[in-house]
């Protein structure tokens, strides 16, 4: 290797030789990025396409040798012979208010309205004549008539009487007109004959003035005129004609013939050309021009609303630039990411590749900056900075100026700084990778690992912090804040010591700051203008840059350099790179439950017809990554967003619904809203004449169950009273049936002791009294309720029996309440005679007493029925158990009594057949007897 002084020697002769020699050097490197439209050009029938235009509702047509093809960005709908057009291709058109005329090859005509194609009726006049001389159109202007322009001839059409008119050829010369509104062309057949084309200018304000244009080329029938800011221009073959508005005339000299002509909305030019591609002219001076599409031939030049530019070709089909602010260079450098940008003035950029360095100019003179070999040393100068390359032996990764004289470079395993005298060289512990100037005395370095600082003076570096992410790039801003960007951890500043993160993710290649603060960031998606407050703008191939992958970065002048993975380009760093046009959105199809319908007449669904799908599109060519934002009232309360440009609603509810949607571009404009009103009819279970009939019929049927249970609760309610009644009937019955021969036997045992005793006289008046008794009881046991008055009769003729069986030992007196008719009040049979039994058997016949016995019985009438009182003067109920106490005879009577009554209550559902008994006794606590109170309600029927 040489010495390091030879090094530099050699490095400095050669900068000195290169700002000198490369300013005098004429190349056109310069090209738009241009692309093949593939989704549209597999749609075409055709690859050789004449015509590309767009409509007002936003459709793009491009006329093919096969068919008329109108393209919506994503569907592609041709018309041919079976559509309309017999002679399938369109050779010319003209778009105006009334709509889009076209020409065919064969001369017919159509205009082209809300999408449907008419064939006019000057199509017959038209195609005879040009069928004379086997002509076809190729031109179309409108100016109060339709000027046709062919192959061989001009006519003029009047829309309003039909009428085809030939302009007569001249033999010697041909005529152009120039006004006001642009040339006007007579007579298109142009031939070797003429020596010279005459161009008669009629100027508002100026005087008429004549001009001979040489004719130049064997002959021509095509050619074609545009208007500028300032002048007019006319091109054919090979030649362009410019026309200043103060009637100056240039003449051009073009690298091919010219096939089509177009002003782009900025004022600039762009000329296709026969087999030769494209120029464009970014400014009214038609010198240094831009290229693209080299050897192809192009038919038709059209910039959309949202600043494509689209090109129609014989050969290849359609081919877009999305973005014409932005230049490639890869015609030079080709596409290999190797390449590297630096620049050494500020309106000079220079790249190298391999052995070859470029110079790129912006006024457009690119050209190798050298036919030698590039020095060893040396690969990028930005501005102060400057970037070399060690070809031999070491790749520098990164170089920078530092001071006036020198510089300091890293490769993988070396740190140099280089100045006028040598080169030193310092090991790093890992692989170097970018480098940036701190202040005086320290440059920062990073390698795979860590963050360093070197200081001039010791001679010496410190690791300064870890680094989580390999770095690729260290940027020292404005205001002295150390930025790194790394590989996967996006941009991490050093503060103090420490690393924060200033930019949370991605891949960090390059950084480059503006002197207003902005800095530049190239990522592998895209470039990145990141704004002092924080906010951020993405530029990526969606906006025209050739790849996604940035790589390096260069500030130069006005313009921005990146090296892609596509090659090198730039663009004006004050250029609004995206799409911020608002573009047509439109309803392609509406269906519900599979069945188209229109939405647009706010129409009412029936119910269960309640899936709707809607498929909207976005008529943006730029890009396709369009999203969907939209909101369902009432339902949503939030907007939602999707890719897809179908819309699905499923399930819907009955009600009425609001459908708002918007289209949005990658570069996020919203389009304007589409609204879309309808409603679902509920189901006829949810109408009100259903729900009232509903409700009706409910409580009809609510009634008549209601009714139904009551009836049938009713009937069980009356059948297990029946059943009752029956059961305490029986029950009662049977009591009775116990109770008679219970009495019988004890007057059996009287008349027996008669007998006995030879009574014969009381015997037989007992045993008269006795069977008659007998009858009543037998008679009364039958009835469930006897008269108050039988009652009395029956009771008479028991104590009676009993007087005469013992002996007249009590007195027996009966009172009966006089408002009380006995013959129509009625009580249970035989209720009475336990009571009364038991008074004589167990109060006056034990009685020791002097004095004879008393039994009483009062009946009276209550509130609520009958209160019978049956009085002795016995011994009482304690007398008598213990006089009872060692008797084998038990009373059932009262017992059976107790049960009777209990029965009588559930029978007549009442409480008020009662029973009390009543211990009586006198001033000094003896017992004088009992007094017995049952209680008969009146009503127990």
């Amino acid at each position: 290797m040489d010495s390091p002084n030879r090094k530099l020697h050699f490095c400095y002769t050669f900068l000195l030789w290169l700002a000198i020699s490369l300013p005098t050097v004429k190349s056109s490197a310069q090209q738009l990025i241009f692309e093949q439209a593939y989704v549209l050009n597999n749609l075409l029938p055709s690859n050789e396409c004449y015509h590309i235009f767009k409509d007002s509702q936003g459709y793009l047509w491009i006329a093919t040798e096969l068919g008329l093809c109108r393209y919506d960005g994503k569907y592609l709908k041709t018309y041919d012979d079976k559509k309309g057009i017999p002679e399938k291709a369109i050779y010319a058109f003209t778009n105006i208010k009334t709509g889009i005329w076209m020409a065919s090859s064969a001369g017919r005509l159509f205009t082209l309205t809300d999408g449907n194609i008419h064939e006019k009726r000057l199509s017959v006049p038209l195609m005879q004549q040009l069928r004379k001389k086997d002509d076809f159109p190729y031109e179309m202007r409108f100016n109060k008539k339709l000027l046709i322009n062919s192959k061989w001839a001009s006519y003029i059409l009047d829309t309003l009487t039909g009428s085809v008119q030939r302009l007569p050829p001249k033999v010697t010369t041909s005529k152009l007109e120039l006004t006001d509104d642009g040339f006007q062309i007579f007579n298109s057949e142009i031939s070797s004959v003429v020596p010279y084309i005459t161009l008669i200018a009629k100027l508002r304000n100026r005087p008429e003035k004549k001009f001979k244009i040489p004719f130049r080329g064997k002959w021509c029938y095509r050619y074609l005129s545009a208007k500028m800011p300032g002048k007019f221009l006319f091109a054919y073959n090979d030649q362009l004609v410019e026309v200043d508005t103060a009637l100056n005339m240039k003449i051009h000299t073009l690298p091919g013939d010219v096939s089509a002509m177009k002003v782009d909305a900025k004022g600039g030019l762009l000329i296709g050309m026969y087999k030769t591609g494209l120029l464009y002219y970014p400014t009214a001076v038609i010198e240094k021009p831009i290229t693209a599409l080299q050897r192809l031939s192009i038919s038709s030049i059209l910039q959309d609303e949202e600043g494509s530019i689209w090109c129609t070709t014989l050969e290849k089909g359609v081919f877009i630039c999305r973005n014409n602010k932005i230049i490639s260079y890869a015609n030079l450098l080709g596409d290999s990411y190797r390449q590297t940008i630096f620049h050494s003035t500020p309106r000079q950029t220079f790249a190298m590749q391999s052995d070859k360095l470029v110079r790129l100019d912006i006024n457009g003179k690119d050209r190798p900056a050298s036919e030698h070999e590039t020095p060893e040393l040396i690969e990028e100068m930005v501005g102060r900075h400057a970037k070399f390359c060690f070809h031999q032996n070491e790749h520098l990764f990164d170089l920078v100026r530092f001071g006036q004289n020198s510089f300091f470079g890293i490769s993988y395993p070396h740190l140099y700084h280089i100045d006028d005298q040598k080169i030193s060289t310092y090991k790093i512990p890992m692989p170097g990778r970018c480098l940036a100037v701190l202040d005086s005395n320290h440059v920062l370095f990073g390698t795979g690992d860590a963050l360093y600082r070197f200081s001039v003076r010791k001679k010496s570096y410190e690791r300064l912090t870890d680094i989580p992410a390999r770095p690729l790039c260290i940027l020292v801003t404005s205001d002295k804040r150390v930025l790194v960007g790394t590989k996967g951890k996006g941009i991490l500043q050093y503060v103090n010591g420490k690393l924060r993160t200033f930019l949370s993710s991605g891949i960090i290649n390059d950084m480059q700051q503006e002197a207003n603060g902005i800095i530049w960031l190239a990522t592998n998606d895209g470039i990145v203008k990141h704004f002092p407050n924080g906010k951020q703008i993405r530029y990526d191939a969606s906006n025209g840059l050739p790849s996604k992958y940035i790589y390096r970065l260069k500030i130069s002048g006005e313009r921005i350099y990146l090296n892609t993975s596509e090659g090198v380009c730039s663009f004006p760093k004050d250029a609004e790179l995206r799409n911020l046009k608002q573009m047509p959105f439109r309803l392609i199809s509406s269906t519900a439950n599979g069945k188209s319908i229109d939405l647009a007449e706010n129409p009412a669904l029936p119910f269960p017809i309640n899936n709707i799908n809607l498929k909207f599109h976005l008529l943006s060519f730029a890009n396709q990554h369009h999203k969907v934002r939209y909101r369902l009232s009432p339902t949503d309360n939030t907007w939602k967003e999707q890719s897809a440009s179908e819309i699905s609603m499923e399930n819907l509810h009955p009600g009425k619904y609001q459908l708002t949607v918007f289209g949005k571009n990658s570069d996020g404009v919203l389009s304007k809203p589409i609204s879309l009103s309808f409603s679902i009819d509920p189901p006829y279970w949810q109408r009100w004449w259903f729900i009232l009939t509903s409700i009706i019929l409910a409580v009809a049927l609510l009634i008549w169950l209601t009714s139904l249970f009551f009836r049938r609760l009713r009937r069980r309610e009356k059948e297990k009273n029946r059943i009752d009644q029956l059961l305490a009937e029986s029950r009662l019955a049977a009591l009775q049936a116990q109770m008679n021969p219970h009495f019988v036997f004890n007057c059996i045992n009287s008349i027996q002791h008669y007998i006995v005793a030879k009574e014969t006289d009381k015997a037989c008046d007992y045993l008269g009294r006795f069977s008659r008794l007998i009858r009543m009881v037998l008679l009364y046991s039958r009835e469930r309720e006897v008269t108050l008055s039988q009652e009395i009769e029956l009771l008479s003729i028991y104590v009676s029996l009993e007087q005469l069986r013992f002996a007249e030992h009590f007195d027996y007196e009966l009172k009966v309440d006089p408002d009380l008719d006995c013959g129509q009040v009625k009580i249970p049979a035989l209720l009475l005679q336990p009571h009364v039994e038991n008074a004589i058997w167990h109060g006056l016949l034990p009685r020791t007493e002097k004095g004879r016995g008393k039994l009483s019985i009062i009946m009276e009438g209550t509130l609520n029925g009958i209160e019978i009182t049956i009085t002795d003067n016995g011994v009482g109920r304690e007398m008598a158990k213990k006089n009872n106490a060692g008797s084998l005879h038990r009373s059932t009577g009262l017992k059976m009594n107790t049960q009777r009554m209990a029965m009588l209550n559930q029978l007549y559902k009442t409480k008020f057949f009662s029973s009390t008994i009543e211990d009586l006794y006198d001033a000094n606590g003896q017992s004088k007897g009992t007094r017995v109170k049952v209680n008969i309600p009146s009503q127990h029927d």
